[in-house]
């Protein structure tokens, strides 16, 4: 390239003489991308319509479209360092050409921005809409199969897996827009038919938000259902992606949502490929996350009430305690967290271990449970070890229990005087203590102790009536009751006292029919036997053989009567 500069009416005015002889001028020059073969020339400081000149061969781009040489362009966007090309366009936007740094260029109606080395496209001749590749400087889908879309539609973003976006728009200059998802795979296009306000892919997962919500699919499978829909934008946190629904929060890896009744917080302190440790502003608890199958994640120890996490790095935690700094991998946690507790003489670990953890096909682990004596502790004692915390009510509870003291050990622990009980992990329960007068919530936390999480004094008429119920069982509780903390006292009246009312008042309305029919038979049998001529005596005493009349005659008084009348 040759340039010289000449002075004309003060304006500085420079020149570029081309390959093929012809001279340029120009005001200032601006290179497409640093180190790019293309720039930018504007014959005036004003302009905003340039040339693009390619320095590779000296001279200027001119692209034919439908019949007509196009050497003077209005604009240049979406300049892509991965691939190394970029989109210029003629005035209006009205044609584009798509331009790659090695010289090749496809003319169309629209270029999109690159997005995972794919651009969408609208094609000039038709106006379909179809994705280009460029790394292979191809189209993607075959032209002839492109999509036609009404005039405010069009192709958005390709993402991994076949999955793909189309914006939607009501507005004439496309400043508000509606994206939907879709996919094409093994020759067959599917829709999800909801459109987001926006759409983007992290990781193999693709999020659409709607409203305050954020819909979650699984990029690699056939298309299905969002996987997960959560109420605020999921975010990543080690391995996992943090989520949260009315349930509370939960963890997102490989495609499946693993969750725990007690996550109402983000207060996930470590995370990594096996384990996670949880605090409830109470303590830390160390949960496995691939001890279970399904969704529920159990918690495998608590850990000592006085340590700190510091930080992490790779699987190693660094941990605050009495003795100083501990440096810890999560079988070593487990480890020093159990043995802490023996120690202490607290609780006793239960068959619970990192190693291996009793599953069965319904994502539930079973514990037999055996009672231990324990001192048990006033309700005064109870209020003051519980000040200041903060407990909760759960929505479901799967059980109840009836004992007549609660048995607590320490803190917020509770022991059940239940000789063996078949326990599910995480589970609800409710206890009802008669002497103490005391309702409280409580689960099974992975040792042979419970777990208190609310608490709250009985009126007399409920401890009467409860105390004529079997103690130290569990009895289930419908599902399909939503406890509150303002109508526990409702359901408790109506679902479990109502219930042992009404069976007793069925069991006394069977037992008096039975007497009557009892009573009209003993009259049948008596009038037959006296109609035949035998005596009084000898009537009752063979109505004393054929019906129970205990409320007239004494056992010992019947039996002698049947001796008499066999020996007759």
């Amino acid at each position: 390239m040759n340039t010289t500069m000449e002075q004309a009416n003060n304006t500085s005015v420079n020149y570029i003489t081309l390959s093929n002889g012809e001279v340029e001028s120009y005001c200032k020059v601006i290179a497409v991308m640093p180190n790019s073969r293309f720039s930018c020339i504007y014959q005036s400081n004003d302009s905003e319509a340039f040339k693009l000149l390619d320095t590779h061969y000296n001279s200027l781009v001119s692209i034919n479209i439908m019949g007509h040489q196009h050497s003077l362009f209005n604009g240049l966007e979406h300049y892509s360092t991965e691939s190394k090309s970029f989109v210029i366009y003629t005035k209006n936007k009205s044609e584009q050409i798509l331009v790659f740094e090695n010289g090749k260029k496809w003319v169309c109606k629209y270029v999109g921005e690159e997005y995972n080395h794919f651009r969408s496209m609208q094609l000039l001749k038709d106006e379909k809409w179809v994705f280009f590749d460029t790394k292979e400087q191809d189209f993607h889908w075959n032209p002839k199969k492109a999509i036609q879309f009404n005039h405010n539609d069009g192709l958005d973003r390709m993402f991994k897996h076949d999955y793909y976006t189309i914006f939607h728009s009501d507005s004439s200059d496309d400043s508000v827009k509606m994206y939907s998802l879709h996919c094409y795979r093994n020759w067959t296009s599917h829709s999800y038919n909801i459109w987001f306000q926006s759409c983007y892919e992290e990781d193999d997962y693709i999020i659409g938000k709607r409203g305050d919500s954020y819909y979650i699919f699984t990029a690699k499978h056939e298309p299905c259902r969002p996987v997960y829909i959560s109420d605020i934008k999921p975010h990543l946190r080690g391995d996992y992606y943090i989520v949260h629904n009315e349930m509370g929060y939960s963890i997102l890896k490989q495609e499946t949502i693993r969750s725990n009744y007690d996550w109402q917080t983000d207060a996930f302190k470590y995370i990594d490929d096996c384990c996670i440790i949880y605090d409830n502003g109470i303590s830390l608890i160390l949960y496995d996350i691939d001890a279970s199958r399904g969704a529920s994640i159990i918690p495998i120890a608590l850990l000592p009430l006085n340590w700190i996490i510091i930080s992490f790095t790779g699987s190693i935690v660094q941990i605050a305690t009495q003795d100083g700094m501990k440096y810890l991998s999560p079988q070593q946690i487990l480890e020093q967290g159990n043995l802490y507790w023996r120690n202490n003489n607290i609780v006793e670990k239960t068959e619970t271990n990192f190693e291996s953890n009793s599953i069965n096909e319904n994502n539930h682990t079973h514990f037999d449970v055996k009672y231990e004596s324990c001192t048990p502790i006033s309700s005064s004692d109870l209020s003051t070890r519980w000040e200041g915390l903060e407990l909760k009510f759960p929505n479901r509870i799967k059980a109840f229990v009836i004992t007549d003291r609660i048995y607590s050990p320490y803190k917020r622990a509770v022991e059940l005087k239940c000789k063996k009980s078949h326990i599910v992990l995480s589970d609800y329960f409710l206890l009802f203590s008669i002497e103490d007068k005391l309702l409280t919530v409580i689960r099974y936390e992975g040792y042979k102790d419970y777990r208190m999480y609310y608490y709250a004094k009985l009126s007399d008429d409920i401890v009467t009536r409860l105390s004529l119920l079997q103690r130290n069982q569990f009895i289930p509780i419908s599902q399909n009751i939503d406890f509150t903390e303002n109508n526990y006292i409702s359901i408790i009246e109506n679902h479990i006292l109502r219930g042992s009312i009404i069976k007793e008042k069925n069991e006394e309305k069977t037992n008096t029919i039975k007497q009557k029919e009892n009573m009209s038979r003993r009259n049948l049998v008596f009038n037959y036997l006296k109609a035949l001529g035998f005596k009084q005596d000898k009537i009752e005493k063979a109505i004393a053989i054929l019906f129970d009349i205990g409320d007239t005659l004494t056992n010992s008084s019947i039996e002698e009567k049947k001796k008499e009348c066999r020996n007759e």
